[in-house]
């Protein structure tokens, strides 16, 4: 038996929901809850009983007191967590022991009850010599195959051409790199989580996880890219130079010309999730994300006397503690969707380890998630 500490269906109140694992006959590999108090949900019904039809949360926003429970229709439209000190935590999550997450084997389908929507990085590092190339059919996401090799096709022209270092907007330090791209089918590729590296993907520290918890992460983490539109973390893929705000050719505007593309190879996917898009602007724009399930990460640094400023290079470095932190204490695995008391879920179990505010999304407008991070 196991038990945790939920959200009520009522107002102003937590419960200690207690349930059982079970496993289907025929399907070994499915670990369903029945849970054993009247009211609460199981993972087939819906979170919110029929005879309550609007929640204990108001539609758009809520504040959440240390203590006092989740009031709703707050004046100030977001959720503020308990301020904490960045070094404090910044230590907890390289040293805390938090369970193992559930791992599904790729047979099962699973794709994660979360998302975490990252940037690649500029810089890139060279797969081994001796490893094989790109194979296109074992990427993730099979049904972009076109598109990429458009995109890989084009490249290749602008890169060997006189001006590929203006149309691809790098310096003369970066023409090795741009050489490398009018021959990436025959590059060594390797697992594009080590392909990118960079301040989000050290913070993210991906080598240092369990095998459960790359299991995890691979279904749950997604990294934007402009010339594969999207990956997974294990997908293996050679060493380039794109951006997603270039211009490539015949191409065009890369943002554009991912984004229908992304939008349906996606749309299965990405069906009620909780999505938290940590991309950087240019790459937010090839896949514009279900407004009303996604919350945008952003990053605020709080000076002594509560004053506020935006973080910008830094920013990646909590995004990737952030991601890391969701992965380790397994809070990537739970089954916690993208609806109005699925984010108060979220935040309620974040709020012990972060400080943030969290503006709710609407049916039009996606939510902001500010992680606050306090000066000594």
């Amino acid at each position: 038996m196991v038990s945790y500490t939920t959200l009520s269906p009522l107002p102003r109140r937590t419960a200690a929901v207690y349930f059982l694992w079970h496993w289907p006959a025929g399907y070994p590999e499915w670990m369903l809850s029945t849970i054993l108090c009247c009211g609460a949900r199981t993972f087939l019904e819906a979170r919110v009983p029929r005879d309550c039809p609007d929640g204990p949360f108001h539609p758009t926003h809520y504040t959440h007191t240390p203590g006092g429970g989740y009031f709703p229709g707050s004046s100030r439209g977001c959720f503020r967590g308990t301020p904490r000190r960045t070094s404090g935590l910044a230590g907890a999550l390289s040293s805390r022991n938090y369970p193992a997450p559930r791992s599904y084997p790729a047979s099962h389908g699973y794709t994660g009850e979360m998302l975490i929507l990252l940037p690649p990085s500029e810089g890139k590092t060279p797969a081994p010599a001796g490893n094989a190339p790109v194979c296109f059919a074992d990427l993730s996401f099979p049904e972009l195959t076109a598109e990429r090799e458009s995109v890989l096709e084009e490249l290749a022209t602008v890169s060997s051409g006189p001006d590929a270092l203006a149309e691809l907007k790098v310096g003369t330090s970066l023409e090795a790199e741009v050489d490398r791209n009018t021959r990436l089918l025959t590059e060594p590729a390797q697992p594009a989580i080590r392909t990118y590296t960079g301040v989000l993907f050290e913070a993210l520290d991906y080598a240092s996880f369990s095998p459960a918890e790359r299991d995890a992460a691979h279904w749950s983490l997604l990294i934007s890219s402009a010339l594969w539109g999207i990956l997974r973390p294990e997908d293996a893929i050679p060493a380039y130079r794109l951006s997603m705000g270039v211009k490539l050719g015949s191409v065009g505007a890369l943002a554009s010309f991912w984004k229908g593309a992304l939008g349906t190879a996606l749309e299965a996917t990405a069906k009620d999730q909780l999505i938290l898009d940590c991309r950087s602007a240019a790459y937010a724009k090839s896949w514009v994300t279900p407004p009303s399930q996604t919350l945008a990460v952003r990053v605020e640094r709080v000076a002594a006397d509560g004053s506020r400023k935006v973080v910008s290079h830094m920013a990646k470095h909590y995004r990737g503690l952030f991601a890391r932190y969701l992965i380790q204490s397994g809070l990537a695995a739970r089954p916690i969707d993208g609806s109005t008391a699925g984010i108060a879920e979220f935040l309620e179990a974040i709020s012990a380890d972060w400080s943030v505010e969290c503006t709710l999304p609407t049916a039009r407008k996606a939510g902001v998630l500010t992680l606050l991070v306090h000066e000594q």
